[in-house]
Parts: structure tokens; C-alpha cells; sequence
């Protein structure tokens, strides 16, 4: 559908609707004598809608308001002038599908069941699996657009259509049963209770049941057309895959309802239940209903406030638990170890030997340690490898890059490489 063209077109011709109950009436009765033939001549015609509008108690002149109706109808393209006629015959007239369709939707009271749409469903899949039979068999566009375009745009879909249609009578039947259960509850009150939980529950049901055979079956209805999709993409038929991908649209749609109709219905189900619930039962006699009514109404000229109290918390006395005694936790007590001191050292001062060093050559941190720490105690070492460090950063220029790789100095000591660029 081109949304932009059809806007267009309808918006130069100027097309509308207006009905009168009598012209709804006319077309009743010409799709009722159908049935009998194809087309009525045009006097018939007139003489079916002179007849309608003899029933209504305003009909002044019958028969000229039933000429000016026929011709509102075609004006309208409700009616169309199937055969021309001429000087020896008159013209004969048929519902157009724009007058079949108003009819079919104001008098049509067919509802989907659980029943009617396994039929519909099962029709429906009996029609593609021979769809599908076709596409296996089809070799030529002609075969593909004969045996498989068309019965999935006209035959598929007017089943569908048919699902569609009473869908819509379901969903009249669910705004019949919400006005109902209002009338019950303003009439009735605590009468109606127990017929409104009634109505509510058959309706859930009933929603329920179509909404899982509706998901179930559209599960096997995919199946067959993705087969068929499947061999339209390997013969190359376009339009063939456009088809099927519309009735899978379709067929998303239908489900889409389905779902949100259980799911708006069960909103509505506990709203109408907590209402019964609380409100019919907390006030039988409608008596605080009322006075808040009144009350309401009466603001304007005499305002009141509501006085509400604080919440309580409710206090609950626990029993008093008795605290048990727990021995201390404790562990064996050792003597201490004595510590072992590590006298300086008194041969050349540490920072003249680390100068001495770097003035000898030493360009990295590893290679002060190698020539400081063979003249320092074995036990001391690790201590003034530290020092040696401190020593080289504060009186020496470093030429460090911001990732240092880790070095190997001797028996277990490692450290972080910098290289040193000279004395300051």
C-alpha cells in the first residue's frame, strides 16, 4: 500500500460517507435478495427500497425518496450499475463490496470461539500445504503466479479476513459485557455480585483458550510458509515472497491481538475484582459512597477537610533471649626471638663507593649494585640495596623511560632497571 498515493487520491475525489438509517435498512434488504441473484433489474430495486422507507413513520413519498436514495447509494459506490441496459432493457444493479462490507459489519454477530477458529485455522492450513505442493511442483512464473501468488493473496487471506471478522465481534462482546456489568452494579449492587464474577471469569476463559490456540496454530501456519518461502528464494519468484511475507504480517498481527486482549482483559479482571472486593463489601448499603458523592458535590459552597491520623507501627514484644557465654579465644603464648643486628659498616662510606662507581662507568642501577654489594656483609646487603637506590636517585641524573623492566642483580635480589646518565 502506497499510503502517500491512496491519501492523494482520496483527498482529490473528495470522498465521504453519509447513511441514514433507512439507506443501512436498503442495503439489508438488497444483500438479503442476493442470495436470489446475482443482480436485480432496477425497478425491483426501487420497489425493494420504496418498501423500506414505507416503514418509516416520516416517509411522505415512498417511491420518489427511494429513487434519491439509489442514487445517493451509487453516488456513494454502495451500489454499482452492473449491466448498462438500453432503450429495450433496463439497468441491473448489485452491493457494491464497499455496501456487502457495511452491511456484514452492523448485522454480522458472529463471534471467534475456541471451535470456530480450529476450523478457520485448520482450513487455512490445509490451503497452504497445498500452496506449498504447488511451489514445489511450479517451473515457470506463469505456474508460481497461478498456483501460488494467487491462492495465498485471495483464498489465504479471505479465511484470515474471516478470523479478523470475528475478532472484531469479540471485542464488541467484550465492551457488551463491561457495559453490562456496570448496569448490573448500579442497579442491582449486591445481587449482582456473584454474576458479575461470573461474567468476568467466562470472558478470561474464553480469552485465555483463543489466545493459546491462536499462538499454537501460528506456529505450524509459519512452518508451511517458510517452507514456501524457502522455494520461492531459489526460484527467483518475487512476488511470491512478498505474498507470503504479507500473510506472515497477518498472521503477527492476529497474535499481537490475541495476546493483548488476555493481557488488557486481565488488567481490567483484577481492577473489577478489587473493586467488589473492597468497596462493594466494605460498604453494602453504599452509604459512605454516597455521603462522599454528596459531599463532593457540595465542596464548592461548603469546603471541608479530610483529618487523617498518623500510622501506628504495630509493636510486637519478642521473647528476651538470654546471652550465652562464649569462652575467649586464645593462643599458646611463645617467647619472643631475639633479634638479630646488623652493625654498620665501617670501611669507605657507602655514597663514595655508589660515586665512585658511576664515575667508573656504571650506567645502570644493576651494574652499581654488582660493584657496591660484593664489599658489603652478606647479612646487609638487602638493606643497602636500598640505600644504593636512594643514593643514585638524589645524586645522579636518570634517564628512566616510564615502563622499567625488572633485573636480576645476584642471590635472589631483583630490581627495578634505571639508567643512569651521569653525576649532577
Amino acid at each position: 500500500m502506497d499510503i502517500d498515493r491512496d491519501f492523494a487520491r482520496l483527498r482529490t475525489q473528495n470522498v465521504s460517507l453519509a447513511l441514514s438509517t433507512a439507506d443501512l435498512c436498503c442495503l439489508l434488504v438488497l444483500r438479503v435478495r442476493e442470495a436470489d441473484a446475482a443482480a436485480l433489474l432496477e425497478r425491483d430495486v426501487l420497489d425493494l427500497l420504496a418498501s423500506v422507507h414505507e416503514q418509516f413513520p416520516e416517509a411522505d413519498n415512498p417511491r420518489k425518496r427511494a429513487t434519491h436514495g439509489l442514487q445517493r447509494l451509487r453516488e456513494q459506490r454502495l451500489v454499482t450499475l452492473v449491466s448498462l441496459g438500453g432503450l429495450a432493457r433496463e439497468g441491473e444493479y448489485s452491493l457494491s463490496g464497499l455496501g456487502r462490507g457495511i452491511v456484514d459489519f452492523f448485522v454480522d454477530d458472529a463471534k471467534l470461539t475456541k471451535e470456530s477458529l480450529k476450523v478457520l485455522t485448520a482450513t487455512l492450513g490445509a490451503q497452504l500445504t497445498r500452496v506449498r505442493d504447488e511451489a514445489r511442483a511450479a517451473g515457470t512464473p506463469e505456474q508460481w503466479e497461478e498456483r501460488v501468488v494467487v491462492p495465498i493473496s485471495v483464498a489465504s487471506r479471505s479465511l484470515l479476513e474471516g478470523i479478523e471478522r470475528r475478532t472484531r465481534g469479540l471485542d464488541e462482546d467484550q465492551a457488551a459485557v463491561r457495559a453490562d456489568i456496570a448496569r448490573l452494579l448500579t442497579e442491582r449492587w449486591l445481587e449482582a455480585m456473584e454474576q458479575t464474577q461470573g461474567l468476568l471469569e467466562a470472558t478470561t476463559a474464553r480469552l485465555e483458550e483463543l489466545r493459546d490456540v491462536i499462538l499454537e496454530e501460528q506456529k505450524g501456519l509459519e512452518a508451511i510458509l517458510d517452507d514456501i518461502e524457502g522455494l520461492a528464494q531459489a526460484a527467483g519468484a518475487a512476488r511470491a515472497e512478498r505474498a507470503v511475507a504479507e500473510l506472515v504480517a497477518d498472521l503477527a498481527r492476529l497474535s499481537g491481538w490475541a495476546v493483548k486482549r488476555h493481557d488488557e482483559w486481565s488488567a481490567y479482571y483484577q481492577s473489577m475484582l478489587q473493586t467488589l472486593r473492597s468497596l462493594v463489601r466494605l460498604d453494602p448499603d453504599r452509604a459512605l459512597t454516597q455521603r462522599l458523592r454528596d459531599s463532593l458535590q457540595a465542596w464548592p459552597d461548603r469546603p471541608w477537610s479530610l483529618v487523617v491520623s498518623p500510622r501506628l507501627r504495630i509493636r510486637v514484644l519478642r521473647p528476651v533471649e538470654h546471652a550465652v557465654d562464649r569462652p575467649l579465644v586464645e593462643r599458646e603464648h611463645r617467647a619472643e626471638e631475639a633479634i638479630t643486628r646488623v652493625a654498620p659498616t665501617t670501611a669507605v662510606p657507602l655514597e663514595v663507593r655508589v660515586l665512585a662507581a658511576v664515575d667508573a662507568g656504571a650506567r645502570t642501577l644493576t651494574e652499581v649494585l654488582r660493584v657496591v654489594l660484593p664489599e658489603v656483609p652478606e647479612e646487609a646487603r638487602f638493606r643497602d640495596a636500598g640505600r644504593v637506590a636512594e643514593i643514585v636517585a638524589s645524586k645522579t641524573l636518570l634517564q628512566t623511560p616510564l615502563e622499567r623492566a625488572w633485573t636480576h642483580v645476584r642471590d635472589g635480589l631483583t630490581v627495578e632497571e634505571w639508567q643512569i646518565g651521569g653525576r649532577r
